[in-house]
């Protein structure tokens, strides 16, 4: 399996770059908000173990996706400096080598004036992704 993980700020331009790859190439999207979202339906997004538990559920799904050895998808994060950030991609990468794939890492950049024209567009409200110059 190849696995191309965009990574960058939020409201850099992820996944909207993430579907363009996906009409132009047969790779499938991994919509991570997707989990985040039906997850935070049941549990706070701020409790403790919530990104633990999220991660855990998003790892299962990409693993199981190496071992069915599907062409290809593409996933996007957010990422920032924090070191518990290298945890997650490294786990990605480790699964998906066990079953033969192959990861791509992508860091999508964007300037601070683009981030703070793209943050409160409508298509990111329907997500819960930040939507407010204020939350960034």
């Amino acid at each position: 399996m190849k696995f191309v993980f965009i990574y960058g700020p939020p409201a850099s331009g992820k996944l909207t770059v993430a579907k363009e790859l996906t009409n132009i190439s047969s790779y499938k999207l991994f919509d991570n908000h997707k989990i985040i979202d039906i997850f935070s339906e049941l549990i706070d997004i701020n409790k403790s173990g919530f990104w633990d538990y999220a991660n855990t559920i998003k790892l299962k799904i990409i693993e199981e996706c190496a071992k069915q050895k599907v062409n290809g998808v593409i996933f996007t994060m957010v990422y920032t400096k924090n070191p518990k950030n290298h945890i997650f991609p490294r786990k990605i990468k480790k699964a998906i080598e066990k079953y033969g794939g192959k990861v791509f890492f992508v860091k999508l950049e964007c300037s601070q004036e683009e981030i703070m024209k793209r943050v409160s567009e409508e298509s990111r409200k329907h997500f819960k992704k930040f939507h407010k110059k204020e939350e960034l």
